[in-house]
């Protein structure tokens, strides 16, 4: 499915949305993810490492002792609280369901409201991870923007106005940064980059590689 066609299906979905840095990026709902969005917030990445393995790459980033980036703690504790709203919110609606079918209409609307309740505070939690991800790179005055830690919704958005934005505020191009992919599912691969590769084909956008830099490229609108 082409990215433009995921976030007109997903937009149905949006509830909120976050201002980070001078503009702000839409979220979607964990359950109106693709599955391989939805895989994201069950990987290593998103739990914190064990203290003491925190080390600084050549980079400049801060990462585990197996490469892998790390976070602010406040990251990692609003993916949690992410975590634990979806799983309120899958039960409420099973719960739901389940009232429906034995006719306990009233039932079933409480635990349906209990479970879009839950769905709102999950994106909040999301939301605020993303603050957390994009609020200290400074986008309103950067020339680049980093997509590590975000899901492939979130990135697609972030990036969408990162660069309709640095547009208008007269940058020719700016950097992309994605990451190689090297940390994701070996079947299935880097989710990110080629989300971020069609999104700018969609908007007719001219893509050029970083030299020597796996998985970064400039984007020109």
């Amino acid at each position: 499915m082409k990215v433009a066609q995921i976030i007109i299906t997903l937009s149905l979905f949006i509830v909120g949305q976050q201002s980070i840095s001078s503009y702000s990026v839409k979220l979607f709902p964990r359950w109106a993810l693709p599955s391989a969005s939805r895989r994201l917030m069950n990987e290593k990445s998103f739990t914190p490492p064990p203290s003491g393995t925190v080390v600084t790459d050549a980079f400049g980033n801060l990462v585990d002792e197996s490469g892998v980036r790390v976070w602010s703690k406040e990251y990692y504790q609003y993916r949690k609280e992410a975590e634990e709203h979806a799983k309120k919110r899958a039960l409420y609606f099973e719960q739901s369901q389940t009232a429906f079918k034995e006719n306990r209409k009233e039932d079933a609307k409480s635990f349906s409201d209990l479970g879009k309740k839950e769905g709102l505070l999950m994106i909040e939690a999301n939301e605020l991870a993303v603050k957390e991800i994009i609020g200290p790179q400074n986008l309103s005055s950067s020339d680049k923007i980093d997509l590590h830690g975000l899901l492939v919704a979130e990135a697609v958005s972030a990036t969408s106005k990162f660069v309709e934005q640095s547009k208008l505020g007269g940058k020719k191009s700016v950097e992309i940064i994605t990451g190689a992919g090297k940390h994701s599912d070996a079947k299935k691969g880097a989710l990110i980059k080629p989300a971020i590769m069609e999104l700018c084909k969609e908007k007719g956008w001219k893509i050029e590689a970083v030299v020597d830099i796996e998985g970064s490229f400039t984007v020109t609108p």
